[in-house]
C-alpha cells in the first residue's frame, strides 16, 4: 500500500501542492485497480530490458504521436529518439497524467493526430 500512495503522491502533487481535481478520482481508480501491482512493476519487468533496441530493430515509419503535460515540456521522451517517426506534443496545463488533468485539450490533440494521418476526417 505505501507503493501506491508514494506513486500517487508522485502524480498528485506538484511544487510541493496537491492538485486538487486530480487526486480523487486518480487514487480511486489506483485503489480499485485489481491489476495493480504490489511492487509497481515496471514497464522493463514485461517488455524486457533492452526495449530501445527492440523498438529501434522494428524500423518503424508509421506516424507515433507521443503525448506530454507541458509541465514536462523541459524533458525530451526517449521514444522520440528511437522512433523517427515519432511527433511529441504537448498538452496544455497537465503533467503526467494529461487524459485527467486537460481532458479537452487531450483529446483535441488525438483528434487533430487522427485528421492528420488518415484519409477520412474525424468526427464527432
Amino acid at each position: 500500500m505505501q507503493k501506491k500512495i508514494a506513486w500517487y503522491n508522485a502524480l498528485t502533487i506538484r511544487e510541493g501542492k496537491p492538485i486538487k481535481n486530480l487526486r480523487k478520482p486518480l487514487w480511486n481508480m489506483i485503489y480499485k485497480w485489481t491489476a495493480w501491482q504490489p511492487l509497481h512493476i515496471e514497464p522493463r519487468f514485461l517488455l524486457g530490458n533492452d526495449l530501445a533496441g527492440k523498438l529501434q530493430s522494428q524500423k518503424i515509419t508509421i506516424p507515433v504521436m507521443v503525448l506530454t503535460g507541458d509541465v514536462d515540456a523541459n524533458k525530451k521522451n526517449k521514444l522520440l529518439a528511437l522512433i523517427p517517426s515519432a511527433k511529441q506534443v504537448f498538452i496544455p496545463n497537465a503533467g503526467h497524467v494529461s487524459n485527467l488533468e486537460n481532458a479537452e485539450g487531450f483529446t483535441i490533440a488525438i483528434e487533430k493526430f487522427i485528421d492528420s494521418n488518415t484519409n477520412i476526417p474525424y468526427t464527432k
